[in-house]
């Protein structure tokens, strides 16, 4: 059980903003969604109209998380915090995480293969994982089961790879050579991946054909990407589910990549742009611009993303 002091008094310590209406004594022992409510749980809420009052006001010890500008009138009780999502899923990454993913507890495994001896402390590493002797790893990695890393990688602090990734693979180019026959482009080079990175299941990272694939700090790679060789990820940028980029093309930062979009090779994407889902882009991509289509083009700035418009549920 966890008292919700417990997690006001986490919320301070971090020195994120709240307000909380209710009792700071109840007790909590799990989560749930705003269509499975039940006792002595934390949920939370986007859209206040998604919130069905009688229901929630029934249910005993349940804690909604909202926006702090939002106010809601019920007797249930409320935390408001300025970004309810992030603050949400802080809580429950402290409070709730699972505890084979907490790097507090590292341990490798023994059906893992292993080369390298550049392992900084404090690593998971799970089930037929194969590391090769070339690779540098910083502390608190996170590498589950099936994953392959191989040739030059280098690899920053509190990195996640999830199970079937592969890093450091060779890429996809060719030539012909003087007598016609058709012979794979040797890529020499290796991955350089910063920290606080996350990398999803089944996701292919290809090592650099003469400069490295670089990857900086804080990005996301969602499950089954295809990251080209000799790109650059700009920090802060996040690729959804089924991205695939071209070869030499360059990202810029906190960029957002929607499902299943595609970036030909050597262009450049610009800082804080949008792809929407299933967009290809083929031609450079401005800074700040949503760009959508088939090939893609801009629909609009990216400057201030507008109020998503919702029609109110029926309470059924």
């Amino acid at each position: 059980m966890i008292k919700i002091k417990e997690i006001l008094d986490y919320l301070s310590k971090e020195n994120i903003s709240y307000r909380y209406k209710g009792n700071v004594e109840a007790e909590i022992d799990s989560f749930c969604t705003l269509d499975e409510m039940k006792e002595r749980c934390i949920t939370w809420v986007r859209f206040i109209e998604d919130v069905k009052l009688d229901k929630l006001e029934a249910i005993q010890d349940i804690v909604l998380f909202a926006e702090i500008e939002k106010q809601i009138d019920t007797r249930a009780s409320v935390l408001y915090v300025q970004n309810v999502h992030a603050t949400f899923f802080t809580v429950i990454s402290q409070f709730f995480s699972e505890k084979d993913y907490n790097v507090q507890h590292p341990s490798i495994s023994n059906t893992a293969i292993i080369e390298t001896t550049n392992i900084g402390e404090n690593i998971f590493v799970g089930h037929n994982t194969y590391i090769g002797k070339d690779v540098v790893i910083g502390k608190n990695a996170r590498i589950f089961h099936n994953v392959v890393i191989q040739g030059k990688v280098k690899i920053g602090d509190n990195v996640v790879i999830d199970s079937g990734a592969a890093i450091g693979v060779v890429g996809f180019g060719h030539y012909i050579d003087h007598t016609g026959v058709r012979r794979s482009v040797p890529h020499v080079a290796g991955v350089k991946i910063g920290n606080n990175v996350e990398i999803g299941g089944g996701t292919y990272i290809e090592r650099g054909c003469l400069g490295d694939t670089v990857i900086e700090d804080n990005v996301v790679i969602d499950h089954m990407c295809i990251i080209a060789h000799n790109m650059r990820i700009g920090s802060g940028s996040t690729l959804t589910g089924g991205t695939i980029t071209g070869g030499s093309t360059t990202i810029g930062k906190n960029v957002w990549f929607g499902l299943g979009s595609i970036v030909s090779d050597q262009i450049v994407v610009g800082d804080d742009s949008f792809l929407g889902i299933g967009a290809v882009a083929t031609r450079d991509v401005p800074n700040e611009k949503v760009m959508v289509g088939v090939p893609a083009k801009v629909l609009r700035d990216n400057k201030v993303r507008p109020q998503v418009k919702r029609k109110k549920r029926d309470n059924v």
